[in-house]
């Protein structure tokens, strides 16, 4: 797993709404989906858990933006089959480059690619006329030798006008000549400059990971209080039904012995029945709700005869 990573808070998103649909959102599961999600959007807006990506894709996104600035309509060269160039080649594209073209020595296999990437096609034999124009070059192949090499890349460089060359070789062996990286106008990066780049911000996220976990154990804390509050709310209904239930039985009683009574004079002990057992219950429960002791709760459904916390009738 990816600390901090952004789909994880989507993915108990989709989970609670699924159970909403299933009609398995009891209130205690209800409430901790709840908990989760709030403490998730307060992390990812109170702490940087979410900055510098730890991917090899986003981290060479990083490197290019260091060098270009800007990537909106830079244009991006693809080179070779790769899934690790593409997983780099589609984090560039959703980071705004304005074009991506994909080369290979099978044409058709570079147009599939291109196809996924929304980009196009280009011959093989054309790859050294198309390296003035791009700004970023992914090298991915599985050549055994130097696909670009200090001669092909220097001719490339002295037609360019204008930002830097980026070139991006996480071929495993390389791809591109390492000697060109003492070129002007060209900036070469390879395989280990972008585990670097992650490990780095894997370390910077450890550290925010540590501000997260105590929003995540207060978060836990109100959870609890609120669980623990569930027995005691319950045993307040009990004894505030039972109230109820006797007060509604002597007020009819009464009533009946007072047959000369005008139905204003009824509704009077009506509210004064209820005002007088709101008042005898308002001490009880303010102690009820400060206790968390199931020892105390019992004690009160043994005074007054209610049902057992725990359901089970028992006194």
């Amino acid at each position: 797993m990816i600390i901090g990573e952004s789909q994880i808070l989507g993915q108990v998103r989709d989970a609670y709404s699924t159970t909403i649909a299933a009609g398995a959102a009891s209130g205690p599961f209800s409430k901790l989906f709840h908990e989760a999600l709030r403490v998730g959007k307060r992390a990812r807006r109170e702490t940087g858990i979410g900055l510098n990506a730890l991917s090899v894709s986003y981290a060479a996104v990083g490197l290019a933006r260091s060098v270009l600035g800007d990537l909106s309509g830079r244009s991006v060269l693809v080179i070779g089959l790769g899934e690790a160039g593409k997983l780099v080649a589609q984090a560039l594209g959703n980071s705004g480059v304005g074009s991506i073209t994909v080369t290979n020595r099978t044409y058709e296999r570079a147009q599939s690619l291109a196809t996924d990437l929304s980009g196009h096609a280009l011959p093989f034999e054309h790859l050294e006329e198309a390296l003035p124009d791009a700004d970023i070059v992914i090298s991915c192949t599985g050549a055994p030798g130097y696909i670009l090499d200090y001669a092909t890349l220097e001719r490339a460089v002295g037609k360019r006008t204008n930002a830097p060359l980026c070139i991006i070789d996480i071929a495993v062996p390389r791809d591109v000549d390492p000697a060109a990286a003492d070129l002007q106008g060209l900036r070469l990066y390879d395989i280990e400059d972008l585990d670097s780049v992650s490990e780095a911000n894997r370390e910077e996220r450890m550290r925010e990971a540590e501000k997260v976990e105590v929003l995540v154990e207060e978060a836990v804390d109100h959870f609890v209080e609120w669980w623990d509050g569930l027995s005691s709310l319950a045993t307040i209904g009990a004894l505030g039904q039972k109230a109820e239930s006797l007060r509604g039985q002597e007020v009819a009683k009464a009533l009946q012995q007072l047959p000369g009574l005008t139905p204003d004079q009824q509704r009077r002990i009506e509210a004064m029945s209820r005002s007088l057992v709101k008042k005898l219950l308002h001490d009880p429960f303010e102690v009820l709700r400060s206790k968390e002791s199931p020892a105390d709760l019992a004690s009160v459904h043994r005074l007054f005869r209610l049902d057992s916390p725990d359901g089970s009738g028992a006194l």
